[in-house]
């Protein structure tokens, strides 16, 4: 059974802030040529309003959205059997543009899908220990790459070449699908990695958001909460972008200059900058997995794995 509450979309439309003057320093002596110096002041973080809302039921455990912004429709993993399930029971589901499910289980067979990622009209998701490819104008599944060692595939990101990333909670790792491979191999791994979850490729950089150390793998308890790290896509250097645990990190996306990063536990959803400083946006979520965005619109798409849900936010 499906139940769609929509709200009706208001776009809030705010007057951008004037540019800083340019301040000229005086120069000792006219023979040198003047230079012109660009202060930059230091911007505050500021929250945006939420300034729509509305959820859309129906779903099986929900895991991630995805935005396709050239079909302009949203696709969503569906757990059937839990986090871990390898019964085939797994879905995707296809969404219109405003969230509206059109086929519940478009692509079926799956396991425990979670992260997706689209590279032009293949859509890749992360399954357990498979990284599985879907012709989205088909609906169909068209390759399984199977991960050695992978325990617990988790989300996806892609990068402007078309190379593909897949995050390994469970085994501290970080897998590449490099464009036209025939195979995945390992990127990055190990305990620095700080259970790698949400995934996003910006500026030469593979952001990542960490669930944290992880001491129980059954229940996914932690000592120590996640951060969000960087990851140079050249060197594989890691290093901390925010200096204090945030939570169990879960979903990573851009939203403007900034990221939203979503603490699947406490089931809230943070703003960032590329300081580290956060925000709150929102809370009360159950279980906020991994989130999709429209960038255009401003929609933000949170699927609420303990809900059966996916809430539908509009951030101005």
């Amino acid at each position: 059974m499906r139940l769609l509450l929509l709200a009706t979309l208001i776009f809030a439309t705010t007057l951008g802030a004037q540019q800083p003057k340019k301040i000229v320093k005086p120069q000792a002596t006219p023979k040198a040529e003047s230079k012109v110096a660009t202060v930059k002041p230091t911007e505050p973080l500021k929250a945006p309003v939420v300034t729509a809302q509305w959820t859309v039921t129906g779903f099986t455990n929900p895991e991630s959205v995805c935005w396709d912004a050239t079909a302009k429709v949203w696709y969503v993993s569906n757990m059937t059997n839990g986090d871990l399930g390898r019964e085939g029971k797994g879905f995707l589901a296809r969404l219109d543009k405003n969230g509206l499910i059109t086929t519940l289980e478009w692509v079926k067979g799956l396991n425990a899908p979670k992260g997706m990622g689209l590279v032009g009209r293949t859509l890749f998701v992360a399954d357990i220990d498979k990284l599985v490819a879907v012709d989205v104008d088909k609906g169909a599944v068209t390759a399984r790459y199977a991960v050695a060692g992978a325990q617990f595939l988790n989300d996806v990101a892609t990068s402007p070449e078309g190379d593909v990333y897949v995050s390994d909670t469970l085994g501290n790792a970080i897998y590449l699908l490099k464009k036209g491979a025939a195979a995945v191999q390992s990127f990055s791994k190990g305990p620095q990695l700080d259970g790698p979850n949400g995934l996003l490729v910006r500026d030469g950089k593979l952001l990542m958001a960490g669930w944290g150390h992880i001491i129980n793998a059954a229940t996914l308890e932690t000592s120590v909460a996640g951060r969000v790290h960087r990851i140079d896509l050249k060197t594989r250097a890691i290093s901390a972008l925010a200096k204090e645990p945030l939570g169990n990190l879960d979903g990573l996306e851009a939203f403007g200059k900034n990221l939203l990063v979503t603490d699947w536990s406490a089931g809230k959803l943070y703003l960032m900058d590329d300081t580290g400083a956060s925000l709150l946006v929102r809370e009360g979520f159950k279980n906020c997995a991994d989130l999709g965005v429209d960038p255009f619109r401003h929609i933000v798409a949170v699927p609420e794995s303990g809900g059966g849900q996916v809430t539908f936010l509009v951030l101005n």
